[in-house]
């Protein structure tokens, strides 16, 4: 399949590389479309190799994270657990709590955001690669934000249909083919970012990155693939700073972070 749209700007942008994606898009529909399916599809193996694929060892470094960096979080974990209540995902026994690694996850990236950033009450914040709307959903059960979902259009409707049966609300969902220039107080991405090709990133660079005033994206580089951005670029888009990513789930991960542009 090859295929292309026309952005906002009148530029053609190439997406040959949602091939590899295709069968995760069509079970996405899939889980919007049946009960069934969407009643298992965190644990689906399809799912599974994109999301959900984290272990219980590191949900436990996650936890560990959270209790020395932000401990006042664990008294929302009450609220947090209500996030496996769809989907059906493989949850283990943290801290007296059943919890999956992946919320475990959300919950240390949401940690990281107040210490770099602080409350983030009131802001607008747009995520590229916001999946089934995990991270979404932590952020929302503390702060009223704006937020703005960027997926793949079949991602955008399971993350709406997850979302809305968790009770948050009041998102909005764009992708490639009517995403808007807009200003954000922050721009989020768990790998997402650093894994699309280039012409992707040169676009969503424009359209987002370059008018968000903050930003924090975990990143890996691909290394085995050369049309995607790598360290000079990264750091042709402005004043970045970098950190490992902690704890490390791949050696060449790391923390991309900007704030106050």
């Amino acid at each position: 399949m090859k295929l292309s749209i026309q952005n906002k700007m009148g530029n053609k942008i190439d997406l040959t590389w949602t091939d590899a994606a295709a069968k995760y898009r069509e079970f996405c529909l899939q889980a919007v479309n049946d009960e069934n399916v969407f009643s298992t599809f965190r644990r689906n193996p399809i799912f599974t190799q994109i999301m959900e694929h984290f272990t219980y060892d590191q949900g436990l470094k996650y936890l560990n994270a959270i209790k020395d960096n932000n401990p006042k979080l664990l008294e929302y974990f009450d609220d947090f657990k209500s996030s496996e209540n769809n989907g059906s995902p493989i949850v283990f026994e943290y801290n007296n709590v059943f919890m999956s690694p992946s919320t475990l996850r959300y919950i240390k990236v949401l940690s990281d955001l107040f210490n770099c950033f602080g409350s983030l009450e009131g802001f607008k914040i747009a995520e590229i690669g916001s999946g089934y709307g995990g991270q979404c959903k932590i952020i929302k059960d503390i702060y009223n934000v704006d937020y703005y979902l960027i997926d793949l259009p079949e991602v955008n409707l399971l993350a709406k249909k997850y979302l809305e049966k968790t009770g948050i609300k009041d998102m909005r969902f764009y992708s490639y083919n009517n995403l808007v220039k807009e200003k954000y107080d922050l721009v989020i991405s768990n790998h997402a970012f650093s894994e699309l090709n280039r012409n992707i990133q040169d676009y969503y660079n424009e359209m987002i990155i370059q008018g968000s005033k903050n930003g924090y994206m975990t990143c890996n580089i691909m290394l085995n693939n050369n049309d995607c951005y790598q360290l000079p670029d990264y750091e042709k888009m402005g004043t970045l700073h970098y950190a490992k990513e902690e704890p490390n789930t791949h050696r060449y991960n790391f923390v991309m972070y900007w704030y106050g542009k």
